[in-house]
């Protein structure tokens, strides 16, 4: 199996959760990349506004071509109960052009309802496994084993 982890990150965490499940599956790694900075405080607080404005975020051109693998994971951090719009707009990018799909989420809090359904219907590809981890659980010990029963799903799936 081929695989691509694709995904978007502010602070960092979701990059690391990204290059974790890459390792575990043996994958290439592509992170989204937007045509504006979102760093710091102000970074932050337009990015919880486009969120609930729902607003589209302009990203970079892909490295990778997603319809060159047979699996594509894709990664964001949640945003005011949403998956983060760079993520989405990579989403619907690829739309139609991969074969299966995964996705995973990270949040500081409560998790979005609904997050993975919007990813899913943005992808129009239903995934074959699905990782929410709050801020709890990305500092647990147990994160390793949460991201290792994650890709063998997703190995299974594949």
């Amino acid at each position: 199996m081929k695989a691509l982890v694709v995904f978007y990150s502010r602070s960092g965490r979701t990059r690391d959760v990204g290059h974790t499940i890459a390792e575990a599956l043996g994958a290439d790694v592509e992170e989204i990349e937007t045509k504006r900075s979102y760093r710091g405080i102000l970074g932050l607080g337009r990015c919880v506004v486009g969120a609930i404005r729902r607003e589209e975020f302009a990203i970079e051109p892909p490295k990778r071509k997603a319809q060159d693998y047979d699996l594509v994971v894709v990664g964001a951090p949640i945003w005011a109960g949403r998956a983060a719009p760079p993520a989405l707009a990579y989403l619907a990018q690829i739309k139609g052009s991969v074969r299966k799909v995964a996705f995973f989420v990270t949040s500081g809090g409560p998790q979005g309802a609904g997050v993975f359904d919007e990813m899913k219907k943005v992808a129009g590809a239903e995934p074959v496994a699905e990782l929410a981890l709050d801020r709890k659980q990305l500092k647990s010990r147990e994160l390793s084993a949460q991201i290792a029963r994650f890709a063998d799903t997703v190995k299974k799936g594949a």
